[in-house]
């Protein structure tokens, strides 16, 4: 009889234990605002190591608890394996850099905004710490589906010869065949600048590479237009932004357009509906001719 109460005691202490660690680790996890960052440990301090490399040892930040806030949280990939979770808080005083942690982990947010009507924090997470947050703010994990795959894209020249000194323009033509579902994608984007960088060129003549033309972009307008079952539509790029086609010889051109389709009914701009994206990339290959003036 003595035993049975011996273990009953055990069971009974063990579970105590693990309620009481439970409820400790859930009055830590959070979010916190960044009060200060220093290379050493410090009273009060939380380690965080998601910003230094690996052989570095951790940062210390010291912090005060943040409340008020609504989060979203939505995969950035089609694997699924990289999330976002966007913070808005309700108080214009936690409009600052955040720390969030959950459980072991420490994760500083990349990025926070503020304006008259609303202030956020972003962070990038792995699936177990989505997983976890999820858990905490008590939230859906937008996964992506996959979408548009009858969707087909064919690249082809302008022309099969041109004269030395003369463009090309480059032709993809998106197709949606009349039995597949209709589908939104993605247009402009990434054309703040001297070219639509939703292309990338790799440009050979007579079987060597031509140097790079590099040009960086700033994002630029863009939104979701409609591809109907059926339809189909253009987009075009002028070769000479990518390389020097001006010398004579054969060319190759391996090419290459990356977009996001959604479906024909969702916003992805919406916060409920933030995972409903799929990254779409489309190749192939053209050739042509350059000839003297």
């Amino acid at each position: 009889m003595g035993l049975r109460c011996s273990i009953a005691l055990v069971i009974v202490g063990a579970l105590s234990l693990l309620t009481t660690t439970t409820h400790a680790q859930a009055r830590t996890d959070g979010l916190y605002a960044i009060v200060s960052t220093t290379n050493a440990p410090a009273r009060g301090a939380i380690a965080v190591t998601s910003e230094q490399p690996p052989d570095h040892p951790p940062l210390w930040m010291r912090t005060r608890r943040a409340r008020g806030a609504r989060a979203v949280l939505y995969a950035t990939d089609n694997t699924n394996g990289r999330y976002r979770l966007l913070v808005r808080y309700t108080s214009r005083r936690e409009c600052e850099r955040t720390l969030l942690r959950l459980g072991a982990h420490a994760v500083a947010s990349d990025g926070w905004s503020q304006s008259d009507d609303d202030c956020s924090a972003n962070f990038g997470l792995d699936r177990a710490l989505a997983t976890l947050a999820a858990a905490h703010f008590d939230v859906p994990r937008q996964d992506r589906q996959v979408m548009g795959e009858a969707l087909r894209g064919t690249f082809a020249a302008a022309a099969r010869t041109i004269r030395s000194g003369s463009d090309l323009e480059v032709i993809l033509t998106i197709r949606n065949p009349p039995a597949a579902s209709a589908i939104k994608r993605f247009v402009g984007g990434r054309q703040r600048g001297p070219r639509n960088n939703r292309f990338t060129f790799v440009i050979e003549r007579d079987g060597q590479n031509i140097a790079p033309i590099e040009a960086m972009d700033f994002g630029g307008v863009g939104g979701f237009m409609d591809v109907a079952p059926g339809t189909s539509g253009e987009v075009r790029e002028h070769l000479s932004r990518w390389g020097d086609i001006t010398a004579p010889g054969h060319y190759v051109v391996r090419c290459r357009y990356e977009t996001e389709l959604t479906g024909p009914q969702s916003d992805p701009f919406d916060d409920a509906r933030r995972g409903e994206r799929w990254d779409r990339t489309f190749e192939g290959v053209i050739r042509f001719t350059v000839r003297r003036p």
